[in-house]
């Protein structure tokens, strides 16, 4: 699998593309669909200055969906860079049938205090959903995160590496994974309702 740009029906999309063994061209992919504004999504009406605007023109988004299945691995939940922040998302598609997270970045030009942000965030969906997070950042946190939220391996921000990680593919759903935010939604609705009747008794 690799970051890159593909082209759909003239619009140009940020993606994870899935490659098989020797060939040349993408079997499969997902698109990023929480776009930068400016950045990366450009307003329809600002699309002839696009090219002043963004480094690449203006991207489209893809489908909001986060489950990817590749065919040629288990079922993936994918963030791509700060999609990490919705962890609803990453919950379906778990529920979908997703055993692992990957999260790819690119978070320059953001500061580097950001860095533990965004580490932060790939632990915290871990712990969520207790998956294995396997980070790969071209400028950014890169290693892997275990379902504990426990980091097993982190590679250094600046320097260029390859590294062999062994995450866990885990079909174990949580709490949270199953029900999501409902239950607290639940319990907050019902102390409200309790201190409401207490104060008018």
């Amino acid at each position: 699998m690799s970051g890159g740009f593909r082209n759909s029906n003239n619009e140009l999309r940020s993606s994870l593309l899935g490659f098989l063994i020797g060939d040349k061209s993408f079997t499969s992919f997902i698109d990023k669909n929480r776009l930068v504004p400016i950045g990366e999504k450009i307003p329809r009406f600002l699309d002839i200055f696009s090219r002043g605007l963004s480094a690449v023109g203006g991207i489209q988004p893809g489908s909001d969906s986060r489950f990817f299945d590749p065919k040629f691995t288990p079922p993936l939940a994918v963030a791509i860079c700060y999609e990490i922040s919705d962890g609803l998302e990453i919950r379906k598609a778990i529920n979908s049938g997703a055993k692992l997270i990957i999260t790819a970045a690119n978070l320059d030009p953001y500061p580097a205090k950001l860095y533990n942000q965004f580490l932060s965030l790939a632990r915290l969906r871990s712990i969520e959903n207790k998956k294995n997070n396997l980070l790969v950042s071209n400028t950014g946190p890169s290693g892997l995160v275990q379902d504990d939220g426990k980091i097993i391996k982190l590679l250094d921000y600046d320097v260029e590496r390859n590294e062999i990680v062994f995450p866990n593919f885990s079909s174990e759903k949580t709490f949270y994974t199953k029900f999501g935010d409902k239950p607290i939604l639940f319990l907050f609705i019902f102390f409200m309702g309790l201190n409401i009747f207490w104060k008018i008794n």
